[in-house]
């Protein structure tokens, strides 16, 4: 909480303090009532390190900064090597309390490009892929006998955000029409051959609370809709409405360009829309959405907690919003955030987020697009693949069957 890094909000946001009770016991005083705190405590941010390796008054970049020159912590694994962009080396934890993991070193690599992944898979090099594979890998490895596919449902989502304070995209129509015109069925098609999921909430799909009410509001494609309210906020084909979308080409993979030219396609499909694709590295991308220059841009979500909240008050919150580049801000909505926070009760929370999602298709903060799977490859002597909800990869559960 004092060096306030990165993922400190997921603390401060919701701790006041914390407080020693004995040797196996931690206090947490809140700010509040939080309903998903459990959630949050199950996250890495909270996970607890030994004060004798990781200094109090410093983030370490570095493992040779620490003491002994390894991570070490309560996991299954320590980590012995790290070379960024390159691979991480994993070795068993000696001081693990539980069950000793089976396979003793996990070796992870980085690969600049999906398609030196692949070759690197099929060379044998390799006994496990995943994460941003190309649709045509995915669809060949699928269909090869030399390995095991693993489809995961994935809990990544994308969508479009929309700055909402100063940009063309502050009139809600706008922001209306622009999800009435995405035809999600063609992007899954085109760009994913199948293998990813629409989405119509900004709650995935088997989440508690999930309702597809941008399906029912808007469809896909609908340019009827789309239309009507353009021509009510004063554009014609004559008189194009025309903004900049944004993407950035590595971040999310080497779909990323073809994403935004069927949707490019989809947003002037009316002949009322003019839209011209701009890209930027994840760097630049960032800052410009922190100093409100793009007005239209393509973002993904992974949760850090389990819980709607995670995929709901991070964009239409007043404070969240700010953070996603979307600065939208309405007082009904933070209040309607702080009932579900504050209240564990069920029933009142699915009465909030059923409102919430229904008040997104007046509002249109963002707009959802997809869902993503999530697609493990391996040689089939490996089995136990279990990756947990937040896309922690559990390695111990990983073992070499007999052949």
């Amino acid at each position: 909480m004092r060096l306030k890094g990165d993922p400190c909000l997921l603390v401060t946001s919701f701790v006041q303090s914390c407080d020693v009770v004995n040797d196996s016991t931690v206090r947490f005083n809140l700010v509040g009532p939080i309903a998903y705190f459990p959630a949050l405590l199950a996250t890495p941010t909270y996970f607890p390190l030994d004060p004798k390796n990781y200094p109090a008054d410093k983030i370490v970049k570095d493992v040779s900064e620490l003491s002994g020159g390894t991570i070490a912590g309560l996991g299954p694994y320590t980590l012995s090597s790290f070379k960024r962009d390159e691979e991480a080396v994993f070795r068993a934890n000696p001081n693990y309390w539980g069950p000793k993991p089976k396979i003793n070193t996990i070796i992870i690599r980085y690969f600049a490009d999906a398609t030196t992944m692949r070759l690197s898979l099929q060379s044998g090099e390799l006994d496990l892929a995943y994460k941003t594979l190309n649709p045509s890998d995915i669809k060949d490895l699928s269909a090869d006998p030399k390995f095991t596919t693993h489809v995961l449902p994935g809990p990544f989502i994308r969508f479009l955000n929309c700055e909402t304070s100063e940009s063309v995209f502050k009139d809600k129509r706008l922001r209306e029409a622009v999800a009435a015109l995405i035809n999600r069925p063609e992007i899954i098609q085109k760009v994913f051959l199948g293998q990813n999921a629409p989405l119509y909430s900004m709650i995935p799909n088997g989440m508690i609370y999930h309702a597809d009410d941008f399906k029912t509001a808007f469809g896909d494609a609908n340019i009827a809709k789309a239309t009507s309210l353009l021509t009510a906020a004063g554009y014609s084909k004559a008189r194009p409405l025309s903004f900049d979308l944004w993407y950035t080409p590595s971040h999310y993979g080497d779909t990323e360009v073809s994403l935004a030219q069927v949707l490019k396609n989809d947003l002037e499909a009316s002949g009322m829309v003019k839209v011209s694709l701009k890209s930027a590295e994840w760097a630049t991308y960032k800052d410009q959405w922190n100093k409100k220059q793009m007005a239209a841009f393509l973002l993904g979500w992974y949760p850090d907690y389990v819980d709607p909240d995670d995929y709901t008050a991070a964009f239409a919150s007043t404070e969240g919003s700010k953070g996603e580049g979307i600065y939208f801000s309405n007082p009904t909505w933070d209040a309607l955030f702080q009932k579900e926070e504050a209240n564990a009760d069920p029933k009142v929370r699915e009465e909030v987020f059923t409102e919430i999602q229904q008040m997104s298709t007046d509002e249109v903060p963002t707009v959802p697009i997809y869902q993503g799977n999530l697609y493990v490859f391996t040689k089939p002597s490996v089995k136990g693949v279990t990756i947990g909800p937040t896309l922690i990869f559990n390695y111990n559960q990983l073992y070499f069957a007999k052949e």
